[in-house]
């Protein structure tokens, strides 16, 4: 890959956590994708930004962020491998999205060259259709969970999206994020969500392996929230 402009290198790194199907797809943009390293804390674009491009996370984590009515900042969502992002059809960014893991590789497609590999290729539409819908729904469920009057209720449907979406072969959990992150997804206290994995931990549901690590025992007891 040859070097572009602020960091950013030629090239999408490949298309390794996307679906076999979908990957040829992606191939089609592959003249236009740039490509660039990120540690924690830096952010890939911020409120009021232009959209001129859209997001795929190829490996790491980051999370996406609003500014509530106090001008607080709202996890509204957790960006993996495969997941695409900023695809927005404003003007100008409403979210920020920040790097919550080491070495994360962040690919960027410009949007008016993806609007014109959309005409008359289906698959690369349906993907990035698929890809939005999945966001919608991400939020839909989140929102459903925040509706739940107790924080273990609510961890219980944190897990359970995490271990859709951040196991490992075993079911394991690697999370990226830090607990006040969970904390501020689930609008709860730090010490809510410590209690809330304890009262998990005694119920023998879940197990606590160390460094953001958890192992799930009973995952039926986690679901039956859902």
């Amino acid at each position: 890959m040859s070097a572009s402009v602020q960091g950013w290198q030629r090239g999408s790194f490949g298309v390794d956590h996307t679906p076999p199907g979908l990957a040829a797809a992606l191939q089609l943009l592959e003249g236009v994708a740039e490509s660039r390293v990120f540690e924690p804390g830096k952010r890939i674009h911020t409120w009021g930004d232009r959209t001129g491009y859209w997001y795929r996370l190829h490996s790491g984590a980051a999370k996406r962020q609003g500014i509530g009515d106090s001008g607080n900042l709202q996890i509204v969502d957790f960006v993996f491998p495969g997941d695409w992002f900023g695809l927005s059809i404003r003007v100008l960014h409403e979210f920020a999205t920040e790097i919550i893991a080491p070495h994360s590789v962040i690919c960027r497609y410009p949007r008016e060259q993806i609007h014109e590999a959309l005409e008359g290729r289906a698959p690369l539409l349906l993907e990035v259709v698929d890809a939005a819908f999945r966001a919608t729904t991400r939020l839909q469920r989140h929102m459903r969970v925040l509706l739940r009057p107790s924080p273990q209720a609510r961890l219980a449907g944190f897990l359970v999206e995490m271990r859709q979406r951040a196991s490992d072969a075993a079911g394991n959990l690697a999370l990226p994020m830090p607990l006040r992150d969970i904390a501020n997804y689930l609008l709860l206290s730090d010490e809510e969500v410590s209690e809330a994995l304890l009262q998990w931990v005694a119920d023998e549901a879940i197990e606590l392996l160390g460094d953001r690590h958890i192992r799930v025992l009973d995952a039926r007891a986690l679901a039956a929230f859902e």
